[in-house]
């Protein structure tokens, strides 16, 4: 405890906590990471943080250690695009912040090539029967596709999101 005054004692945590806000706590991932604007060699990765700060994604084909790209978050959103990339390779990824890890490790593609054969998945009318709209994600999630589309009407009502 720290005395301020005789009659007001303060936490040495709690003070710590008053002066330094941000430094306290690590960002936390609110949303995403999710990719945008795939090409044959580059990439878009768009996250949204709790806080603002300067943020870092790690990245690479063998490890996430092989390249970083810095990314600063204002109004809580993150963007970085990923340039020179090999073309149809996948890459591993992890986003940072002050040297922690916020993110999982997740992955990402390069688009393939034209004359590549490629496979995807389309699903739609998930609204209702869940039980069922489990079981055919469940057997989904056993393939292995390239490209997941869904057509759409994932609420029961239009009062709900």
């Amino acid at each position: 405890y720290i005395n301020m005054q005789s009659n007001l004692r303060i936490p040495a945590l709690a003070l710590l906590f008053l002066l330094f806000p941000a430094t306290i706590w690590a960002a936390q991932i609110t949303r995403g990471p999710m990719l945008q604007s795939v090409d044959l060699m580059g990439i878009t990765v768009v996250f949204w943080a709790d806080k603002p700060g300067d943020f870092e994604l790690h990245y690479g084909i063998d490890s996430i250690t092989e390249y970083s790209a810095p990314v600063t978050v204002e109004n809580l959103r993150g963007e970085v695009r990923l340039s020179r990339l090999d073309i149809s390779t996948q890459y591993q990824y992890q986003i940072f912040e002050s040297g922690q890890a916020v993110s999982e490790v997740n992955h990402f593609r390069t688009a393939r090539y034209p004359s590549e054969p490629y496979s995807f998945v389309v699903l739609g009318d998930t609204r209702s029967d869940h039980e069922a709209h489990r079981t055919i994600m469940n057997a989904v999630g056993q393939e292995d596709f390239d490209i997941y589309f869904n057509s759409g009407d994932g609420v029961v009502s239009n009062s709900e999101q």
